[in-house]
């Protein structure tokens, strides 16, 4: 299968409460199939897909609401930061690395 035939398909449907998950992209599929090993009550391998007898992908189920929300989230804006915040902003994490410089040299 060629890199651009590839890719993840999530189907929700509003009156079920499983989530189709179909992967054609292998390290989807390896994080769907993690996820069906330690949590076999909520995800599920249901089949595999297959082009002249190879598996390209695989077709799993799951409760809908372990999606991220993050799926559909808004990309967020930057804020533009005045020269007085960048300042503050600097100051404070200077602050912070101080104690763990510390922390680094007194474990070594």
């Amino acid at each position: 299968m060629e890199k651009s035939e590839r890719y993840v398909c999530i189907g929700i449907d509003e009156d079920l409460p499983q989530a189709q998950i179909t992967s054609f992209i292998r390290s989807y599929t390896n994080f769907l199939d993690k996820r069906c090993k330690q949590f076999p009550n909520s995800y599920k391998r249901v089949s595999d897909q297959m082009e002249d007898g190879i598996c390209v992908g695989a077709e799993f189920v799951c409760d809908k609401k372990l999606l991220p929300s993050t799926i559909f989230k808004a990309p967020s804006k930057k804020k533009p930061m005045s020269e007085e915040q960048k300042k503050i902003a600097g100051e404070r994490l200077q602050k912070t690395r101080k104690p763990r410089e510390k922390k680094i040299k007194e474990d070594s």
